[in-house]
């Protein structure tokens, strides 16, 4: 190699390498929650009575807009729990939006887009730390959405215990009344929050989730809260 050669050689490990761009290809990357906004759901549960018996109705609204709805027939209810898009729920329905399978004595939850045996989005398990009823509830989401830039795995973060011995959970100051459904799920891997699930009166929760969090996830955890004897 002459000196020549060497100067130019030693002079190219100085110069960026350049790539070209290429067109029709986006770099996705996961949801920082740190960073990505928010959206405050509130899920509503009203009673109605008639000749069949008591029912119970749930929504989830968004900006005062009813999204979904599902009724409970019983309160130990196993059988499927159909969603309906906006504020219609009927279990005879055949265009339903999904449906939320109960399983496990009802700590075990699976819910499937359109049908029973539709594509699953999320599954949701409900526990106790140790197994111990008198400690915090434990939940466990797997995600299954396609190109989804949530991590498929979230957990419940662990509340803390005060010098007054209850349990608390870090809301950042939202309001909240105390309950079993007061929940954050976090990524497992590094804590950051997902999703904030709190009650904020006898009949109401309110949700904030991360903005690719879906509202039919959001409202299938919500409503695994409620039946969910632990």
């Amino acid at each position: 190699m002459t000196e020549k050669q060497e100067e130019s050689s030693s002079g190219d490990k100085t110069k960026p390498t350049l790539f070209p761009q290429i067109v029709g290809i986006r770099v996705r990357k996961r949801v920082d929650p740190a960073v990505s906004p928010k959206i405050l759901y509130t899920i509503k549960r009203t009673f109605t009575t008639s000749i069949r018996g008591r029912r119970t109705h749930y929504q989830i609204l968004k900006d005062g807009q009813i999204l979904y709805s599902a009724k409970l027939k019983s309160k130990r209810q196993s059988e499927p729990i159909p969603i309906s898009n906006g504020s219609d729920a009927h279990y005879s329905s055949t265009n339903n939006a999904a449906y939320l399978l109960c399983g496990d004595g009802r700590i075990e939850f699976s819910l499937r887009a359109k049908d029973q045996y539709g594509p699953e989005v999320i599954t949701i398990q409900h526990s106790h730390i140790q197994n111990d009823k008198h400690l915090p509830k434990t939940l466990k989401v797997t995600l299954f959405l396609k190109d989804s830039l949530i991590p498929h795995k979230l957990i419940s973060k662990q509340p803390q215990m005060t010098d007054d011995m209850e349990w608390v959970l870090d809301f950042h100051n939202k309001e909240l009344i105390p309950s079993t459904k007061n929940i954050i799920l976090i990524n497992e891997e590094n804590t950051l929050e997902y999703l904030l699930v709190r009650k904020v009166s006898k009949d109401t929760l309110e949700a904030d989730a991360v903005s690719l969090f879906s509202p039919l996830a959001v409202f299938g955890v919500a409503l695994s809260l409620y039946v969910a004897p632990v």
